[in-house]
């Protein structure tokens, strides 16, 4: 992993959380937990099994939530979890909101070859990480309940989920995971989930419909 300064997804991340550090620490403060942040962040790169970094369409969920969790050991764990929400909704929602519109994506996620798309994506990510050694990589399903509309797919191991409960993260993970219904209504969507690994399950669920689908 490419050290923080030269990291993709430090230099995403840096202005949102320099931004917030600064809001709550004030400038000199906030600066200082950002540096101790890139520091932890570090170590944590140098401890995770590899997972096939830019070749794997997944890595980013990992690599970005470990800069989060660095920060909250930064901060020495004084991280409200709703803070997540507002970091997570600063970075991604407004894109969003503005794609889902364009595409309308309610009626999108219903379309055969979007839903065809979909498949050969995660069918090709399913094939990578079984030819590669991409340790403990996301293990996954795509539709595997047989859902005619929407868009399905499961996992039934996540490494951002084993990273948070080797290092004591879950209260600040279940909010991350909480993101995902967050960007589907974004996007004029709603994501149906029954379950979630780091709240205990077997697997975390995705299935994103319209948002006047009527299943529940």
């Amino acid at each position: 992993m490419k050290k923080p300064k030269s990291n993709p997804y430090v230099r995403k991340l840096t202005p949102v959380m320099t931004k917030y550090l600064t809001g709550r620490f004030g400038v000199a403060e906030g600066a200082a937990k950002w540096q101790k942040t890139l520091e932890i962040v570090q170590q944590y790169w140098d401890e995770t099994t590899y997972i096939g970094g830019k070749d794997n369409i997944l890595a980013d969920n990992l690599y970005m939530s470990e800069i989060l969790f660095a920060a909250v050991e930064a901060c020495d764990r004084d991280f409200p979890g709703e803070d997540i929400t507002k970091l997570g909704d600063e970075l991604m929602i407004g894109g969003i909101r503005k794609m889902g519109k364009i595409v309308n994506a309610p009626k999108l996620v219903n379309k055969r070859w979007v839903q065809n798309i979909v498949a050969r994506m995660y069918g090709g990510y399913i094939r990578k990480s079984k030819e590669c050694d991409w340790g403990n990589t996301w293990t996954m399903e795509v539709n595997p309940y047989g859902h005619k509309d929407g868009l399905s797919w499961r996992f039934t191991s996540c490494p951002l989920a084993e990273f948070a409960i080797k290092n004591d993260f879950l209260p600040w993970a279940k909010y991350l995971c909480q993101m995902d219904h967050r960007m589907a209504e974004a996007a004029g969507c709603k994501l149906l989930r029954e379950h979630t690994l780091v709240a205990g399950d077997d697997e975390c669920d995705y299935w994103i419909v319209g948002e006047h689908h009527a299943a529940e």
